[in-house]
């Protein structure tokens, strides 16, 4: 049987293919000129005299991971290369900022890609090398860049045959590149598998599983003592009710604050609420999670926004929307983590 989160990534991927058409979007905009000449003249009673235009001094662009870095409203991220006519999802950065992973959906397989920047320009995106002939999706490099976590529906050995279910797999730092994947090992068998994996500076993870023993399906955390996860606790802040479908969530490196993706609920953006939005919620002193609240525009507009994802200093944040694609498949954006100031200072 085909696991619950499976089902959810395929509605994940009808909703999008149902968007409505957009105006396409095929280069990274350019700045929008701030420079202005003043046209008001200044006259008096004896003669006109014109005022001396004064030029405003144009605001430069900071340059990031090579690129001229967006700010408050959401840019593609590498129109024609990560954003393809295809579909992107689920992206991450190294910290070393000179690699970016994405999930590729095409001809029916899902595989994780990988662009390196040498110089100031990026390579054209190819198969990471741990992605191979299965259903590889959503990797998350962990804060100190030295583990990649992903979830597949790999077997388990060369003679086993293809899980039912993805489960988390792992791949580990060697020198520059990444060693060979391996099953996370966790204290209990999920009915469905585990999916949607994030990690916090400590190495606490966060992931999307269905233990009846501990609550179901929702989202659940577990630390490693000397190397080995805990029974995990589940976390109280995605909605299991009719009608919703909550999943994707990436915690921050601190873990004082969590994104994640959501339909159904009723401060949606888009008619009916029928496709989803991105949402926040913040952990308080005594360890409660705040109701979720929707971060709105311009992050979030009327077209689907799904997979978000930091940036490794904490700078950007990148997420995936179908919002400018003449395709009505999703592309990669970026923009200032500024959006979320209001959120995180409580104002």
């Amino acid at each position: 049987m085909v696991g619950r989160h499976l089902k959810i990534l395929v509605f994940l991927i009808a909703i999008l293919l149902a968007g409505c058409a957009r105006t396409e979007r095929t280069e990274i905009e350019a700045p929008t000129p701030t420079a202005q000449i003043s046209r008001t003249p200044t006259f008096t009673m004896s003669s006109p005299v014109v005022q001396t235009p004064t030029l405003t001094p144009a605001v430069e662009r900071e340059y990031y991971l090579g690129l001229p870095a967006p700010g408050l409203q959401p840019e593609v991220f590498l129109p024609g290369m990560v954003s393809s006519e295809g579909i992107e999802l689920f992206f991450a950065l190294h910290p070393n900022l000179e690699e970016a992973y994405f999930t590729r959906v095409a001809r029916g397989r899902s595989m994780i890609m990988v662009t390196f920047l040498q110089g100031d320009q990026w390579t054209d995106p190819a198969p990471a090398s741990f992605s191979s002939d299965f259903q590889d999706v959503g990797p998350f490099i962990s804060p100190d860049g030295e583990t990649l976590y992903f979830w597949s529906n790999r077997p388990l050995t060369p003679t086993t045959p293809l899980m039912d279910n993805h489960q988390i797999w792992v791949v580990e730092r060697e020198g520059d590149r990444w060693g060979e994947p391996r099953d996370l090992e966790l204290p209990l068998e999920s009915l469905d598998g585990e999916w949607d994996v994030s990690v916090t500076a400590s190495g606490t993870l966060y992931y999307m599983a269905n233990y009846p023993s501990r609550g179901g399906y929702g989202l659940y955390r577990t630390e490693a003592v000397d190397g080995v996860y805990q029974v995990p606790e589940k976390i109280e802040v995605l909605s299991n009710e009719e009608g919703f479908i909550e999943l994707e969530p990436v915690i921050s490196p601190d873990e004082k604050f969590l994104l994640f993706y959501s339909v159904g609920r009723e401060d949606n953006l888009t008619p009916e609420g029928r496709v989803g939005d991105l949402y926040i919620s913040t952990l308080h002193a005594s360890g409660r999670w705040s109701e979720p609240q929707n971060l709105g525009p311009p992050v979030n507009s009327e077209s689907e926004e799904a997979t978000p994802a930091l940036s490794p200093d904490g700078r950007f944040l990148f997420f995936a929307s179908n919002r400018d694609a003449p395709t009505n498949f999703p592309d990669i954006y970026w923009v200032s983590i500024q959006v979320l100031d209001d959120f995180l200072t409580g104002n």
